[in-house]
């Protein structure tokens, strides 16, 4: 049965992932391991959706360890930290690759910091979600069309790289990589199923950043006034019409 946990499934997934570091030790050793064994045991899933939906992460999660098992990725990630030179190292998909390489613990990495990642069908809608400190990604309603998970939808497989300054109190920068891909579960004759996936890191303390473009959360709490694209008056401007 359906528990009715009152949150919304999604949540429920993200709670569990932030719950397991967004890592599975278990997939780790045996990508075989039965995936219902280890949904069954999380106090977080409650839900026959968030079931159905920690299912299929599982599953996601089980194939990019068998495309990319963790002593390979160590030893590349021993050699570089670029997404396409780690990609072209390993003989691998960029979207594994960035799947795989969000689940790492901060201490694997160099002192840049860990990865954030986050993918978005073929509607904009944001299927998966791995946040990051000063880089807030929506809960409800769309992101930021500037980000170039969405520029990346308009070209599949054409890897898109930018330095993002996220609007706010200090403007963080972030060092973003995105692409698409397409998938044809119906065959030939079916729709062609797209994701479009964006991996973030935080810009490198201490090397200088050239270009930067400026992008927000959603428009609705975004302060940039001369945004090209925005879809809705912001609240910061709102407020400032009514004199607060």
């Amino acid at each position: 049965d359906d528990r009715g946990t009152g949150s919304l499934p999604q949540d429920e997934v993200e709670q569990w992932l932030m719950t397991r570091g967004w890592m599975f030790e278990e997939l780790e050793r045996d990508a075989a391991t039965p995936l219902a064994a280890i949904v069954d045991g999380a106090d977080e899933i409650g839900s026959l959706a968030a079931r159905e939906l920690a299912l299929g992460y599982l599953a996601q999660y089980a194939a990019d360890v068998a495309a990319i098992p963790k002593p390979s990725l160590d030893v590349a990630l021993g050699n570089t930290e670029e997404p396409l030179a780690l990609a072209d190292m390993l003989g691998v998909p960029l979207p594994a690759l960035f799947r795989r390489l969000a689940t790492l613990a901060p201490g694997a990495l160099s002192d840049q910091g860990p990865f954030g990642l986050v993918g978005c069908d073929a509607s904009g809608t944001l299927v998966s979600r791995k946040p990051l400190p000063d880089f807030d990604l929506p809960r409800l309603g769309g992101a930021c069309p500037l980000w170039p998970l969405f520029r990346a939808g308009q070209q599949p497989m054409v890897p898109v790289r930018e330095t993002l300054a996220m609007r706010g109190r200090d403007d963080n920068l972030f060092d973003v990589h995105a692409v698409a891909e397409i998938a044809h579960p119906l065959g030939f004759e079916g729709p062609p199923a797209m994701t479009s996936w964006m991996l973030i890191r935080p810009w490198p303390r201490g090397r200088e950043a050239g270009r930067n473009l400026r992008v927000g959360t959603t428009c609705r709490v975004c302060a940039e006034a001369r945004c090209p694209s925005r879809r809705e008056p912001s609240v910061f401007s709102t407020l400032s019409d009514e004199g607060f």
